[in-house]
């Protein structure tokens, strides 16, 4: 466990001791830097943006960043739903992502769509 700040007071003589922990850091991804890296091409804002979703849902072992990112800026529609589907079942978010919309998204430049379902995962991953 890692804390993000550790707060002392007292009250009536007792101390207390909180101990705040971070947010996931899924949920501290930016989805329009995310979207817009997707719909653009921004190769190293997508990897930033993905790295951190990964590693929030502790999936790092389960998905090959190079490959997704791959798939993504060359349009590699397998690559893409191997790489998603293992972030997605690794994460236990299955019923939270349609992967057949989530792959549609990428592959044909549909921005509500690909922002609805990596909310979606984020909201799921957020929760775990």
């Amino acid at each position: 466990m890692k804390a993000l700040t550790l707060i002392k007071s007292r009250i009536r003589g007792a101390a207390l001791v909180f101990l705040l922990m971070p947010t996931s850091s899924a949920l501290a991804a930016d989805i329009t830097n995310l979207t817009n890296s997707v719909m653009n091409g921004w190769r190293a804002d997508f990897q930033t943006q993905m790295s951190s979703i990964i590693s929030a849902a502790n999936c790092s072992s389960s998905v090959n960043l190079t490959n997704l990112t791959d798939a993504v800026m060359n349009g590699w529609k397998a690559d893409f739903q191997n790489q998603m589907g293992s972030l997605v079942s690794c994460s236990r978010c299955e019923t939270s992502v349609d992967m057949t919309t989530l792959t549609n998204s990428v592959m044909n430049g549909w921005r509500t769509d690909f922002q609805n379902q990596m909310t979606s995962l984020l909201q799921c991953i957020g929760s775990k």
